[in-house]
């Protein structure tokens, strides 16, 4: 299930760039089939919110799954949280520990 979701990303998202975004059924997969899959497979999935992104009016270079805890953060910008990265030659995606520093950034 996981690694078709991933798959699916992987083998389409580089000719789906090539199309408009908007109304593109990889992005439903993205922002929320893929969530709904990791929903399902995490234990009191009530306690952590997921985000994605395909990209905001136009494709994102890398596209990207994060869980967040809201215990420790709510967005991917502040906190730490693991997250689905995806390659941008979609090579590979990995699963990684990441840190958001945009509200940190803005402070300073």
């Amino acid at each position: 299930m996981l690694r078709d979701a991933i798959k699916k990303i992987l083998d389409e998202y580089k000719s789906a760039k090539k199309k408009k975004i908007s109304g593109h059924p990889l992005v439903s997969h993205i922002n929320v089939g893929f969530p709904d899959l990791l929903y399902g497979l995490i234990k009191n999935p009530d306690k952590y919110k997921i985000e994605a992104s395909s990209g905001y009016g136009s494709w994102a270079r890398c596209p990207w799954i994060a869980i967040l805890n809201p215990s420790i953060t709510d967005t991917v910008q502040s906190g730490f949280f693991p997250m689905y990265f995806f390659r941008e030659d979609l090579s590979g995606a990995y699963l990684s520990l990441n840190q958001g520093i945009t509200s940190i950034l803005l402070q300073h």
